[in-house]
């Protein structure tokens, strides 16, 4: 047999499988409510025994649920903005402390360069007299 007609009777196989499958999940949709089957409940899994290494449950518990909703509330949208702002509070933080000294000593040279410049201006203005327009 050659290779396209192996592949159309896998294809013919294959579609009348899904037909048949469909019409199974219809039925399954549309039979009577009342001959339905209730589900079992969940089952739990208990926790197991504290052993020695284990640390004790007691605060644990409370401590590790407030944990996870920082985890939680950090990874959202409002928590990612709320890192961006503190780690721009600190980074500028950090920036002005080290970079103080500096800022300082370019403040005073420009108040000094300021005040040359006033001074010349005043000394210009002071020593050539404006000659009177007739």
């Amino acid at each position: 047999m050659s290779g396209e007609g192996k592949n159309e009777e896998d294809l013919v196989t294959f579609d009348n499988c899904m037909e048949i499958v469909a019409d199974t999940s219809i039925l399954e949709l549309t039979t009577d409510a009342k001959h339905a089957q209730p589900l079992p409940p969940p089952t739990t899994v208990p926790a197991p025994p504290a052993g020695e290494g284990d640390v004790p449950r007691g605060d644990g518990g409370r401590c590790r649920m407030m944990w996870r909703y920082v985890y939680r509330a950090m990874w959202s949208s409002v928590g990612l903005i709320l890192l961006l702002v503190v780690y721009t509070v600190v980074g500028a933080t950090v920036l002005h402390y080290t970079e103080r000294g500096r800022e300082r000593q370019m403040h005073s040279e420009l108040d000094a360069i300021r005040r040359r410049v006033v001074a010349d201006i005043i000394n210009i203005t002071t020593t050539h007299p404006r000659q009177p327009t007739r």
